[in-house]
């Protein structure tokens, strides 16, 4: 699956380049493509995910997601400077082309890995997809502590991302020196998930991961109304690097957790609930956050959405089952 899907995220990134060097590259071209892309990551990523405990010991899990999490976010940190750059020397074609190989490699890369099975026993016949798929959402609704986080992150989401995506920029514009400032506020969130992808890294597996889970969410709560009251730039930015760190915390031991509760054979079907439900009102979310920005200020709008990711994270840690997560 995850072979196919870097195939098939370098063909799109093939055929953009070639309507864009036949001089065909419309915006609305650009619109269907960018859909198929998300068809196609929303495919990989459960898989990358539930491959995992196939590759790892139990006990390696929460170094190992550590590891992705970490290498997620130096690329997110080198990903735009290298493009520009590839941009500035041979124009969007160079950038296009390289995008594509570079899926070419991934996919490649990916055929030297080696999984230990998981899944049916010998003999097993598989079941039809809805079958399986309504096996995944019995797994989920006989799980508390997985649905009620899958419900949870639905609002929790739309909060987070409505700052970072809506509101960042706003403050950046009305209280700081707009573009530059941005910028760092940015950096402030990766560089916060990158230390505490490395110190999770290195300190293995943890005990009471469902409470120091939902505690990186409240303290995401409090970075976030941290920016909002911030009095300048360097203020700001730590508060950003405060939520980079909590929400690195959460991910890194809520994939853990998942990994290892769930049956392997129903494993990439659970995360695929799981994403789905925690980004389904994402774009309601930026159409809500864009329209009340034009009435409040930001910076109240970023605090009224910072305290209501805290009291979201403590209604999960008042929640047995989650506390009780070792």
């Amino acid at each position: 699956v995850m072979i196919i899907s870097d195939l098939a995220h370098a063909l799109l990134l093939a055929l953009a380049l070639l309507l864009l060097a036949a001089g065909e590259l419309r915006l609305q071209h650009l619109y269907g493509l960018s859909v198929l892309f998300g068809l196609a990551s929303a495919v990989f990523l459960p898989a990358t995910s539930s491959i995992v405990p196939q590759l790892v010991a139990r006990e390696d899990l929460t170094r190992a997601n550590a590891a992705r999490a970490l290498a997620g976010e130096l690329a997110g940190i080198a990903g735009p400077p290298l493009g520009g750059l590839l941009v500035a020397l041979g124009g969007l074609s160079l950038a296009l082309a390289l995008d594509a190989l570079s899926f070419v490699l991934a996919a490649l890369c990916l055929l030297a890995v080696r999984p230990r099975p998981a899944g049916m026993e010998r003999g097993e016949r598989p079941a039809g997809y809805l079958a399986e798929l309504a096996e995944g959402f019995r797994i989920v609704a006989a799980s508390s502590w997985l649905w009620a986080t899958i419900l949870i992150f639905s609002l929790v989401n739309v909060f987070t991302t409505g700052v970072s995506v809506v509101l960042l920029p706003l403050l950046a514009r009305e209280r700081f020196a707009g573009a530059p400032s941005l910028g760092l506020l940015y950096a402030g969130l990766a560089a916060g998930a990158l230390v505490a992808s490395l110190v999770l890294g290195r300190l293995g597996r943890l005990r009471r991961r469902g409470a120091l889970a939902y505690a990186g969410v409240a303290f995401a709560g409090l970075g976030l109304m941290g920016v909002a009251l911030a009095p300048g730039i360097v203020a700001a930015v730590g508060s950003t690097a405060l939520v980079g760190t909590s929400f690195a915390v959460f991910g890194v031991l809520w994939e853990a957790l998942v990994q290892e509760r769930v049956p392997p054979q129903a494993l990439g079907r659970v995360l695929s609930i799981d994403m789905l439900g925690s980004f389904a009102l994402l774009p309601l979310g930026f159409l809500l956050t864009g329209d009340l920005a034009a009435r409040l200020e930001p910076h109240l709008l970023a605090l009224l959405y910072g305290g209501a990711t805290l009291l979201l994270a403590l209604a999960g840690l008042a929640l047995p089952a989650v506390r009780r997560l070792e």
